[in-house]
């Protein structure tokens, strides 16, 4: 563990750190990492670190701390990772304007975020985070504003947050948190102190797995190995069996599901994505998605390990057939995007696993 309390990411504290003792800090900063990987997290360090009271920053035990620990009822609502204990946004208001972003705060610390069931963070959302930042903070000595997922930024909202970042509030931190850093506008990247959050290794992960948190052996390095270096992920698994276990049934199933034929595919499909609303069919279809390229990825390192200058046939058909369904699967993502039915999508993998390799 790293001085924040954080598994890995070493080298981006040490950076913040470093430029906050200095007292080089930047007005925005961008924390990019795959989903899990503790991005949020690190967002909420960096806020309490700005804002602590104590001399070893961030103490964590402070009422500034405290207010964006990961269990504390305002960072739940403030924020999506996916939690078990996350509380459901409220009914959206009846203005349509307000209706799209939620905008929570405490104790000077402001989180932006797209309202659940809605596509972007409108341009409203941004002016009213943009307003506060301008406010003389009223407890500790900084002003924190958290963007949760910049890349769902509106083309509108980010160019209203480029005015903010052009002039920002001497008092004021802007921390946008993105998966990828070619999500987020590039005249929002070129004003923001990059902050990447590469992966934990596997090792790191199952041997605090098995030390902090007391699991066995065998279950840590299976979350470990699962996880793909995402210590966040790691952690919120071992956490919760149960979702642990759902987990990996559904891995299970989409192992099973690219082994299996036309017809065992067929029902699979009907199985996940029988019933439910198009936009719950969506989320499933991703959901399921995701598994299927896990288990495209774990084929994909196999058959480039049997590989070689001199491998046989066999081993370059191998690579070829994982290559082919890993651009199918793509296509399939695609389709949903441009909301087609995800039903119908399936049925389609189910009949046409790989892309047309076939000369046009």
């Amino acid at each position: 563990m790293n001085p924040w309390g954080l598994l890995g990411h070493e080298r981006a504290v040490r950076a913040f750190q470093g430029a906050h003792r200095a007292g080089r800090l930047g007005h925005a900063y961008l924390i990019t990492g795959v989903s899990g990987s503790g991005r949020r997290t690190f967002a909420a360090r960096m806020a309490q670190a700005l804002r602590c009271s104590q001399p070893d920053r961030p103490c964590r035990t402070c009422r500034l701390c405290r207010a964006v620990e990961p269990d504390a009822p305002f960072w739940q609502a403030a924020v999506r990772r996916d939690h078990p204990d996350e509380v459901d946004d409220p009914k959206p208001p009846r203005d349509r304007r307000d209706a799209g972003f939620v905008h929570t705060a405490y104790l000077d610390v402001h989180v932006l975020r797209r309202r659940d069931g809605f596509r972007d963070i409108p341009i409203r959302g941004v002016r009213e985070l943009a307003a506060e930042t301008y406010l003389k903070p009223a407890h500790g000595p900084a002003r924190v504003a958290i963007i949760d997922a910049a890349e769902e930024l509106s083309i509108p909202a980010a160019n209203a947050l480029l005015k903010t970042l052009e002039e920002p509030a001497p008092h004021a931190v802007i921390i946008l948190i993105a998966q990828q850093a070619s999500g987020v506008l590039p005249t929002l990247r070129s004003r923001c102190h990059h902050l990447a959050l590469a992966p934990v290794p596997a090792a790191q992960i199952a041997s605090h797995l098995v030390t902090d948190l007391g699991l066995e052996a065998e279950a840590a390095e299976a979350i470990a190995a699962a996880s793909r270096g995402r210590a966040g992920w790691a952690i919120g698994m071992a956490r919760d069996e149960g979702r642990w276990r759902e987990f990996a049934e559904r891995q299970a199933k989409a192992d099973a599901f690219e082994r299996a034929p036309p017809a065992a595919r067929f029902m699979t499909v009907d199985e996940l994505l029988g019933r439910g609303r198009p936009l719950e069919q969506a989320a499933q279809a991703y959901l399921w998605l995701a598994h299927i390229n896990r288990a495209q990825a774990s084929e994909l390192r196999d058959a480039m390990r049997a590989t070689g200058s001199d491998a046989p046939t066999e081993a370059r058909a191998a690579l070829r057939s994982v290559v082919a369904r890993m651009l199918r699967a793509r296509e399939v993502q695609v389709h949903i995007q441009h909301n087609v039915t995800p039903k119908l999508v399936f049925e389609d993998l189910a009949l046409r696993p790989a892309a047309d390799s076939r000369p046009r």
